[in-house]
């Protein structure tokens, strides 16, 4: 349970319900690109920068590969969006991390200790950058 002499009954309160929101936003995001049909040719592009710029952003076709990764087809994500495998596990983490919270277990400061997070989200906006920048530039699809 909560053993740290910080955490007064509010902050429990506010943990809990940030942990219930967690699991209910990555379970149902989870569900959802499970059983509902991504087109895998979509009639239009929803992404403002693509519709500027006629470029793919480092986030088109994410849907696509989070769908296809959620249905077992791991070839097929990555071709839609390299990184999709990786926001598939964040995704997947939330969920059993929100879960495991809700049990009492603080899973985060576990797998990831406060002082190496920013250092985990900060290096994931560069990968998304750098991946953004090649996709402009064309270098990858």
């Amino acid at each position: 349970m909560y053993t740290d002499a910080k955490m007064t009954p509010h902050r429990i309160h506010r943990d809990r319900a940030g942990a219930v929101w967690q699991v209910a936003v990555a379970g149902l995001a989870l569900l959802s690109l499970r059983f509902y049909a991504v087109p895998l040719q979509p009639k239009f592009t929803v992404c403002g920068f693509h519709w500027l710029t006629g470029r793919p952003c480092p986030l088109c076709g994410m849907t696509r590969a989070l769908s296809q990764l959620a249905k077992g087809h791991g070839i097929a994500a990555i071709h839609f969006n390299a990184l999709g495998p990786l926001v598939f596990v964040v995704l997947g983490a939330a969920l059993v991390g929100g879960i495991l919270q809700l049990a009492g277990w603080d899973f985060w400061d576990r797998v990831i200790p406060a002082s190496g997070r920013k250092k985990f989200w900060s290096g994931c906006v560069v990968l998304f950058l750098g991946y953004g920048l090649l996709r402009f530039f064309q270098i990858v699809p």
